[in-house]
């Protein structure tokens, strides 16, 4: 952690990590959720979304008040680049909510968007980079909110796809159909016409 919070000092740190931080704020996973409803339109999709963002928040704060970790700036020689009055509100360190929800967010952008998972994931992990020089986790608080964001996010998405596909009869497009909001028949539409078209040869 002093490497991080310490060695790591640069100015250009210090004026980043306050802003990239937020990226794993609840309001952030809020905005996120709200942006994906209005870009699918599929209720369905955003059920498993907003139980993806319950579990994720549920999990680490009943982790967080069960083991109680101080935070490392209350019994530790570390930089705070927070105010006083801002540390004197945060509830207990362990484990980081702000990379459960940053990987959670991460997770779903990387399933509807897998061409650019190494971004996402990349943003994610400033995240928790920015919560320990920040001076408010520690590197163990990260790394195991994160695995909870990830586990979390995947285990619904699994559960969404399985779902999906004992109703609409196992192919691939329906179990990809409830997550990304696209419809089953506008695939077969597509497909239809390419085949019209002469680019997908007739069986």
């Amino acid at each position: 952690m002093q490497w991080v919070n310490v060695t790591c000092s640069n100015w250009v740190f210090d004026m980043t990590m306050p802003w990239i931080t937020h990226f794993g704020s609840k309001a952030m996973g809020f905005l996120f959720i709200f942006i994906l409803f209005v870009s699918t339109k599929s209720g369905r999709a955003i059920f498993f979304y907003m139980a993806s963002f319950g579990l994720n928040t549920i999990i680490s704060g009943a982790v967080k008040y069960g083991i109680g970790r101080e935070r490392p700036f209350a019994i530790h020689d570390v930089i705070l680049r927070i105010s006083s009055e801002e540390a004197s509100r945060l509830n207990p360190s362990f484990p980081s909510a702000h990379s459960a929800i940053a990987l959670m967010i991460a997770t779903v952008l990387s399933y509807r968007y897998g061409r650019y998972r190494f971004l996402w994931y990349s943003i994610a992990g400033l995240v928790g980079l920015s919560r320990v020089y920040l001076g408010i986790h520690y590197p163990s608080d990260v790394i195991v909110g994160a695995a909870i964001g990830y586990g979390v996010t995947k285990t619904t998405i699994l559960a969404s796809e399985g779902g999906d596909e004992r109703r609409e009869g196992g192919t691939e497009g329906s179990r990809r159909c409830l997550l990304t909001g696209e419809s089953q028949e506008d695939g077969v539409s597509d497909e239809r016409a390419s085949r019209e078209n002469g680019a997908i040869p007739r069986r």
